[in-house]
C-alpha cells in the first residue's frame, strides 16, 4: 500500500458536486461524504440543496448556484492524501465501475422461493405461522389471535 496525494481545485469540485450526488463524489476520492462537505465549505463552494437530485431526476427545472469569487487569503485548492493499493485503484476507475454497474443491471434480482423443503427444520416451522399471517391484510391480524411470533432464538421440534 501507497500514499497517493489528490489535490482537486475549487473549480474542479464545483463541477464534480454539481455533476453528480456528493456520495458518489466522495466515494471516487475514497473520503467521505462529511469530508467532501468540510472541503466544500473550506473552499465556500456551493453545493446542491437537499431535494436537488430528486427534483433533477423528475425533470423539474433546477438550477445550479453560481461559484461565488474567492475571497482574500482563500484556498483554491484542497490536498489530502489516502491509502490506496493497486487493486482499489482499478476499482475505482470510471470504466471498470460502468461495467460492474452493467452486470449488476443484468444480474437482475434475486427470486424468492415459496417452496422451501430443502430450508432447514427451524426456518420452515417459523416460516408456517408467517405465511397464513401474510395471506391476511395486515400483519398485525396475526397478533388479534392471542399467539406470538415463532421465535428463531430457540429450535422448535
Amino acid at each position: 500500500m501507497t500514499y497517493k496525494t489528490i489535490v482537486i481545485t475549487r473549480a474542479e469540485l464545483y463541477a464534480l458536486v454539481w455533476a453528480e450526488p456528493a456520495m458518489n463524489v466522495a466515494a471516487r476520492y475514497g473520503i467521505t461524504g462529511t469530508g467532501l462537505a468540510k472541503i466544500c465549505k473550506r473552499l465556500r463552494v456551493p453545493v446542491p440543496s437537499r431535494g436537488y437530485w430528486a427534483r433533477k431526476q423528475a425533470r423539474q427545472a433546477v438550477r445550479a448556484d453560481p461559484l461565488p469569487a474567492p475571497v482574500r487569503g482563500q484556498d483554491m485548492e484542497h490536498q489530502f492524501q489516502r491509502w490506496t493499493t493497486p487493486e482499489a485503484e482499478y476499482l475505482l476507475r470510471d470504466e471498470v465501475r460502468e461495467e460492474i454497474e452493467e452486470a449488476l443491471a443484468k444480474a437482475g434480482s434475486i427470486e424468492r422461493r415459496e417452496d422451501l423443503e430443502c430450508a432447514h427444520a427451524l426456518m420452515r416451522s417459523w416460516l408456517s405461522p408467517y405465511r397464513s399471517c401474510s395471506r391476511r391484510k395486515t400483519s398485525e391480524t396475526y397478533g388479534e389471535t392471542g399467539a406470538a411470533w415463532p421465535s428463531l432464538s430457540s429450535p422448535t421440534s
